[in-house]
């Protein structure tokens, strides 16, 4: 059975090529788009009772109107089996920190390569968590670094670099 996805981007070409890559892969189908936050909770409202919540929600962080921080946080309070996946332009340690808090499990820019994406959102649907090189510089920061880890942390650490979830 594929996974479901829905794509939520102020861009409309960028929505269109998101669906574009996804229509042509075998284990992905986009379910439904929005431009903005309010959009994206009514159509997944709309979806849940239909019997067709997503897997996936594929989340800009910069919306008109509700961000997409806000829109995570009220798509996962609504909808808490949701996976939300953040696809961006804009890191930054507290924009990283900001959409983890509100729910997300991944984190990618959108100059990411579109086999990173199709692996970030098949890890999430899977139930991982996936964040690309540059928020988990950010994480490990915020932490006091690679020293600031137990021997344990360390090994958890390595495992998920090798794929584990």
């Amino acid at each position: 059975m594929p996974v479901t996805l829905f794509l939520v981007d102020d861009h409309d070409v960028v929505r269109r090529g998101l669906r574009a890559y996804v229509e042509v892969l075998p284990d992905m189908e986009v379910v439904g788009e929005a431009s903005d936050g309010e959009q994206a909770i009514a159509r997944i409202d709309a979806l849940a009772a239909s019997g067709a919540t997503p897997a996936v929600v594929l989340m800009d962080l910069v919306l008109p109107g509700m961000d997409g921080v806000e829109t995570t946080a009220e798509l996962l309070r609504r909808h808490p089996r949701l996976r939300v996946l953040v696809l961006t332009s804009f890191g930054g340690q507290q924009r990283v920190q900001m959409a983890l808090a509100a729910g997300a499990v991944g984190y990618l820019l959108k100059s990411a390569d579109v086999d990173e994406v199709a692996n970030a959102i098949l890890a999430v649907a899977r139930g991982e968590v996936h964040l690309d090189a540059e928020a988990a510089e950010y994480l490990m920061a915020e932490q006091g670094g690679i020293r600031a880890l137990t021997p344990r942390e360390l090994e958890v650490l390595g495992l998920l670099a090798e794929g584990w979830s």
